[in-house]
């Protein structure tokens, strides 16, 4: 998720509102009957992330989804074509899919029976595939996918149709598979690309470039295509009657710089908006080099946040228009370094991705604003954070996953290594961070491990009470 928590705080005053595998496998549908299915080896489990148990899958890695979309009419009517690599010998595997229903399975082509129950998609290709070997999964289906619950957070998530009547998915952290299939966990990121049909004056957008858009039979079809490593949960489409694509050329470094917008805005985008180069430029200078080919954010009605989804964050109409905008702009541009280019192995690991994003804020603050105000604002925070005694940012728990100490406390320890660094090696260690583990995953011991490399000394007891300590460290000094 995007704006701290105190940043949404902010913003709503400002604006007075806005398995894997049950052990018990359900009977196998075929392809061409209901028969039973015959006997089959005992599942391979889950990845046994900490707090989600039952996303992701082992068995299995993923290089690409192709996803082909048909929006024309209220159904979703979808096809996501998979293509993995079995990392053991598969008699049977499971894809995370709580969506709608469907239809047909198909393995290297041959139809394979199917079961699915809950949020699991339990596959038996018709020829058990060895270790090594690349394969592709093609997924039928077709329904009306519904925002769902998550313990994370106290909104539901997923798939949204705004009162405008725009269509977009925002699905941190356990929603992707509410409406695609696939291995819905951070670890295993893919290449992306959408095919989207839409009513002729619709507009389609998701992750990446656009690379064709062609009239056909009174529909529109566009398609994007991620050719970065994704996490599933950074997917998004966005689709609309009532949004434009706009392009504002290019930023630093040849950053191509699109956006959704409502038609408004894209005839006046706001001065944040346009001047968002200089942010880009801003954080490239201190993390790297931008790591994807493009940026831009897609603005939507009833949602009221805002979200990193990759190269096409998410944002609230109402978010655009608060004094807030420029701060959450910040917040999610540099999430495309940390967060998606590097992103968490685990969602305990979470605290790398949005404890980052909020020290962003605060770099962003003293640029604009000096010095004084970057330290003001820290002891600001410091102050309500040791007020509140949220839990240690390192081991949260579900309930806590999007909450005061990922965001405040990470940010925290970040400002308190910088103090303890200093400028020229601190942020050596953040771009280290993103050239070591760009692309891929990272966990905290992986930073931590980075960090003390620049430091020329172990960093572990200096950062464990920041990352995993009750109460809150006294700043040095």
């Amino acid at each position: 998720m995007p704006s701290h928590p105190l940043r949404r705080l902010v913003a709503l005053l400002a604006l007075v509102a806005i398995g894997c595998g049950d052990p018990a496998p359900p009977p196998m549908v075929s392809p061409s009957s209901t028969s039973t299915a015959p006997t089959i080896p005992e599942d391979l489990g889950s990845l046994d992330d900490p707090l989600f148990p039952g996303l992701g899958n082992a068995g299995y890695d993923v290089a690409r989804y192709d996803l082909d979309l048909d929006l024309t009419g209220a159904e979703l009517v979808g096809t996501a074509t998979i293509t993995a690599t079995a990392t053991a010998g598969l008699r049977r595997f499971h894809l995370d899919f709580g969506g709608p229903t469907v239809s047909g399975v198909r393995v290297d082509g041959a139809p394979a029976p199917f079961a699915h129950r809950g949020e699991e998609l339990v596959v038996e290709p018709a020829t058990p595939i060895p270790e090594g070997a690349e394969f592709e999964v093609v997924v039928d289906y077709r329904g009306t996918p519904d925002p769902v619950p998550t313990e994370a957070l106290p909104f539901p998530i997923g798939w949204f149709e705004g009162p405008s009547g725009t269509r977009f998915v925002a699905a941190e952290p356990d929603a992707a598979h509410s409406w695609f299939p696939g291995n819905d966990h951070p670890s295993d990121k893919a290449t992306f690309s959408f095919t989207i049909r839409v009513p002729d004056g619709w507009i389609a957008a998701a992750n990446g470039s656009l690379l064709d858009r062609r009239d056909d039979a009174g529909t529109t079809v566009f398609r994007w295509e991620e050719d970065d490593p994704m996490a599933t949960y950074l997917a998004t489409v966005v689709v609309s009657a009532r949004r434009e694509l706009v392009d504002l050329g290019t930023g630093p470094d040849g950053i191509a710089l699109r956006h959704v917008l409502p038609p408004k805005l894209a005839s006046s985008p706001p001065p944040e908006l346009t001047g968002i180069g200089e942010q880009l430029a801003f954080f490239a200078e201190r993390f790297g080099p931008y790591p994807f080919d493009e940026y831009g954010i897609a603005v939507v009605d009833g949602f009221g946040h805002a979200l990193e989804t990759q190269t096409l964050s998410i944002f609230d109409e109402a978010i655009v228009e608060a004094p807030v905008f420029e701060s959450v702009m910040a917040h999610e541009v540099v999430h495309q370094w940390f967060g998606n280019h590097v992103t968490p192995a685990r969602w305990s690991d979470l605290w790398l991705s949005e404890g980052f994003a909020t020290f962003g804020e605060l770099l962003w603050l003293e640029h604009t604003r000096g010095r004084t105000a970057y330290e003001d604002e820290l002891r600001e925070r410091a102050r309500l954070v040791a007020e509140l005694a949220p839990p240690p940012p390192a081991v949260p728990t579900v309930e806590d996953l999007f909450g005061l100490s990922v965001y405040e406390r990470g940010a925290l320890a970040l400002a308190a290594l910088r103090d303890e660094l200093g400028d020229d090696r601190f942020f050596a260690v953040l771009r280290r961070h993103v050239e070591r583990h760009g692309g891929a995953n990272a966990t905290t011991d992986d930073f931590v491990a980075v960090a003390s490399e620049i430091a020329g000394r172990d960093l572990a007891s200096f950062l464990e009470p920041w990352l995993y300590g009750a109460t809150l460290p006294e700043p040095a000094g």
